[in-house]
């Protein structure tokens, strides 16, 4: 597989990330990996405000909200402990307040897992026009002045 692009990325996690942000400025875009899928490590991510703002800009904050609501309490901080089980909270950090935070933004902190993440972002990558391509090794590519050529 041999092609010319716009933009391309190889083996990263958040490539689809990446694609809606080149949507937004008009910029075509193809990610490569070499795994079967992105969520190859099971992670969870705090996404803050300017983040999510960000999804905001292109149509990913309701999704990411309900996906985040239902298994993660939206209002909810971190919390230090001397030990995971049985242990006593040391500190909390983090702490939310709603009503400061909507004077400032319509957007809220959310917590994801990358199981709940990626298939979010990788459909609203498609959406955008990206190209994904899992299972896929780059054996070549070089740069030119417009583009990329991608030998695979």
């Amino acid at each position: 597989m041999a092609g010319y692009h716009n933009w391309f990325e190889y083996g990263r996690n958040d490539a689809e990330h990446s694609a809606g942000v080149l949507w937004l400025r008009s910029i075509e875009t193809i990610s490569f990996d070499r795994h079967p899928s992105t969520a190859t490590h099971l992670r969870v991510a705090l996404f803050l405000l300017r983040t999510m703002e960000i999804f905001r800009q292109l149509g990913l904050d309701g999704e990411m909200e309900i996906e985040s609501a239902s298994d993660f309490d939206l209002d909810a901080g971190l919390l230090i402990v001397d030990k995971l089980i049985g242990g006593e909270v040391l500190a909390g950090m983090q702490e939310p307040d709603p009503a400061r935070t909507a004077k400032l933004t319509p957007c809220k902190r959310l917590w994801l897992t990358q199981n709940m993440f990626e298939p979010l972002l990788r459909r609203g990558a498609h959406r955008f026009g990206a190209e994904q391509c899992f299972g896929t090794r780059v054996v070549h590519y070089e740069e030119q002045k417009d583009g990329v050529i991608v030998v695979c």
